[in-house]
């Protein structure tokens, strides 16, 4: 399983997160819209920038429990036998 961050609103800029079988979507090729390489294929367009630019300034915070990202902190009482 893989968490998956799923844009909600653009502006503000929301999100969402979901979890999805790892295998479905792994190896499954999601090309770059063409209007967003510029420059002979040297540089990314104003396109990309705003796709881009939450995750670029970090306004996606992950959610932390003790200074660890919720996603990597292992519910052990979910593994006891």
């Amino acid at each position: 399983m893989m968490i998956t961050i799923d844009v909600k609103e653009r502006s503000p800029y929301q999100v969402g997160y979901s979890i999805y079988d790892i295998h479905a979507i792994a190896n499954v090729e999601r090309p770059v819209p063409a209007e967003w390489i510029v420059n002979d294929g040297t540089d990314v367009g104003e396109g990309y920038v705003e796709y881009a630019r939450p995750l670029i300034l970090g306004e996606l915070t992950p959610l932390m429990v003790n200074g660890v990202p919720k996603h990597l902190v292992l519910n052990r009482s979910a593994y006891r036998k």
